[in-house]
């Protein structure tokens, strides 16, 4: 399958869909006992012409445009000649004549405007007074665009001006709002405390605000610790772990939800493995992920060595029909394509799986090392969701791990499980507050 996989990606490319795949055999005794062959069916969408034609050769680039194109255009282009000018002799300017004695004397401010020359200032020690002698002047003459692109360019450097002074002046904000708060109103011990949080990527303004809790705390608390009262705030902001709770003798759909690369598919795949070996439940699994070309074929193989079943939906009335057959499950798991944050589309395709399939329960998976800004675009792009839960992936490749509370706190959700690895399915595991916050606090 492997080798077919990457035959379709060489010829056809990577936006090409798997629709079906099975194992055959060839025909006659002699194949009997040989190994079976895979074969794929395929769809894909063939290449704009505009592509082929940005990727043709010229000649062939030209009989195409010759064949296809109403309007005839010359492709090519032919560098004009370079003629050498010669350099221009400089013109200097006619002096004029002085002005004459009858002639009042101009002062500075009286020469005419655009004008340019030298003057002679003598001052009379006795009075102060400045008497100014003119001397040779010319007019000056502008440039075609000279004042325009200067004037510009001052207006550029205005811009820029203003806004380091912007970031500046935000930052000495910030600045006196963190030498403010952390030495100035908190203890040692609890300005230690707060830049370890800090230091474990936990959100300023959090690690503040659990700050100044605890010290209120600790004002009428005196027989607690600093470690003490902010260890069990962040318990309180982490909240109670929430996995599948089953119920005896009723079947339950899971929808699993993701941006690309998150790992939805691998943890759909160790809870669906977990349920069916370790608690003997009757598990199956739908794919609704028709855009990535291996993501079938991934739930096929786990899919095979669970001895579960597995439908694929490419349209709505065909999950209804896999939820129908898979009737007998206890579980259900629903795997579904990752989007770009915030396309519109593909908010509309995940409302219309949620409102077919009518999950019990949702999952957002979200990375662990993710910053702050993209957790905050991905909890946004899918609140319309409303009801769901959180599954924090890849936490074996990071060792900060106070996103796992800013996420819990800014999408306000429960924390479900945790995975720590790529083996299925044993690193993924409820997920254990305790732990996240003794890592969050250094203990």
């Amino acid at each position: 399958m492997q080798q077919a996989m990457d035959d379709i990606v060489k010829e056809l490319g990577s936006e090409a869909v798997i629709l079906n795949s099975r194992k055959i055999r060839k025909k006659g005794l002699v194949n009997l006992f040989s190994k079976p062959l895979v074969e794929v069916m395929v769809a894909y969408e063939p290449r704009k012409q505009r592509e082929n034609l940005r990727k043709a050769p010229s000649a062939l680039r030209e009989a195409a445009q010759e064949a296809y194109s109403p309007y005839k255009r010359d492709f090519s282009y032919t560098e004009p000649a370079y003629t050498p000018q010669p350099a221009p002799i400089p013109v200097l300017p006619t002096p004029t004549t002085l002005p004459s004695a009858t002639q009042p004397t101009p002062s500075l401010g009286g020469w005419p405007e655009g004008s340019v020359g030298l003057a002679t200032a003598v001052i009379n020690p006795g009075t102060g007074a400045a008497a100014t002698t003119p001397g040779v002047f010319a007019p000056l003459k502008n440039e075609p665009g000279l004042i325009s692109d200067t004037a510009n360019k001052l207006d550029d450097i205005d811009s820029r001006i203003d806004s380091l002074d912007h970031v500046l002046n935000d930052f000495m904000n910030r600045f006196a709002h963190i030498k403010r708060d952390i030495t100035y109103n908190f203890s040692p011990e609890i300005e230690k405390l707060v830049f370890t949080m800090c230091k474990n990527q936990v959100r300023e303004e959090l690690a503040l605000s659990l700050a100044r809790e605890a010290e209120e705390i600790l004002k009428t608390r005196k027989d607690a610790g600093a470690y003490e009262v902010i260890y069990h705030l962040v318990l309180d902001y982490l909240g109670e772990p929430a996995p599948i709770a089953m119920k005896k003798y009723k079947q339950k759909v899971i929808l699993f939800l993701g941006p690309t690369g998150v790992g939805k598919t691998t943890s759909l795949v160790k809870l669906a493995s977990d349920f069916a070996i370790n608690h003997k439940k009757k598990v199956g699994i739908i794919n609704t992920d028709t855009y990535r070309i291996a993501a079938h074929e991934q739930l096929r193989t786990y899919a095979d060595i669970l001895d579960i079943p597995l439908g694929i939906a490419y349209r709505m009335e065909e999950v209804e029909a896999a939820l129908n057959d898979m009737g007998d499950s206890d579980l259900i798991f629903i795997d579904t394509a990752g989007k770009r944050p915030g396309d519109p589309q593909h908010q509309q395709d995940i409302s219309q799986i949620i409102s077919c399939s009518k999950p019990e329960e949702i999952f957002l998976c979200i990375a662990a090392p993710t910053c702050f800004s993209a957790i905050r675009e991905v909890v946004d792009t899918y609140a319309f969701a409303e009801d769901y839960k959180l599954i924090i992936t890849k936490l074996d490749e990071t060792r900060y791990h106070g996103m796992a509370l800013n996420t819990v706190h800014y999408a306000k959700k429960s924390l479900a499980y945790v995975t720590i690895g790529q083996n299925v399915p044993d690193d993924l595991e409820t997920a254990n507050c305790e732990a996240l916050a003794e890592q969050i606090l250094e203990r």
